[in-house]
Order: structure tokens, then sequence, then C-alpha cells
């Protein structure tokens, strides 16, 4: 059996830091990741974010 402990333990960081991303923003909804030219990024939709 190979040892994936690096890789599990990588994944759950990145898993970790995506979820404290998540409980940070400023808005009743749902996050989306996008993939854009091979770069991952959170995105809101306008209308869910909180205005003044």
């Amino acid at each position: 059996m190979n040892n994936n402990y690096p890789q599990i333990q990588e994944l759950l960081h990145q898993k970790a830091d995506l979820q404290v991303r998540f409980d940070l923003l400023p808005y009743d909804g749902s996050p989306e990741i996008k993939d854009r030219d091979g770069k991952r990024s959170i995105c809101t939709s306008a209308s869910a974010l909180e205005v003044g």
C-alpha cells in the first residue's frame, strides 16, 4: 500500500483553509468555486451580497 499520508494531509489543510474562507464571507448565500485558466477562485453572485 502506498503511503498517501502527505497527500491526505495536504488535502485536509486545503479543506480547512477553504472552510475558514467560506465562514468569513459577509453574506447569506452559497459561494461558488470557479476554475479559470487553471486558477480557482471563490465567486459570489451580486444579488446575494449584503449592501450597506
